[in-house]
């Protein structure tokens, strides 16, 4: 089955970020965390693009992936 939510990208992956895993998981919202380290909070149970938040060309890469980016 398809989710036609969108994808939300979200910007670090520290404890907030984590929180937001099991409510966008009941409403069936796909997340992706954009985190520095793998080791952070949210990147170690979501989904997540590592990278450098100075590197313009890997946040364009992460965006392009997205519907909406919060952070």
């Amino acid at each position: 089955m398809k989710n036609d939510f969108p994808i939300v990208g979200v910007m670090g992956a520290g404890p907030l970020a984590r929180m937001l895993v099991p409510p966008a998981t009941d409403l069936g919202v796909q997340l992706l965390f954009y985190a520095g380290d793998p080791g952070e909070s949210a990147a170690q149970i979501g989904d997540n693009v590592i990278g450098d938040i100075r590197d313009m060309s890997a946040l364009r890469d992460f965006a392009d992936r997205l519907d909406i980016v919060i952070f």
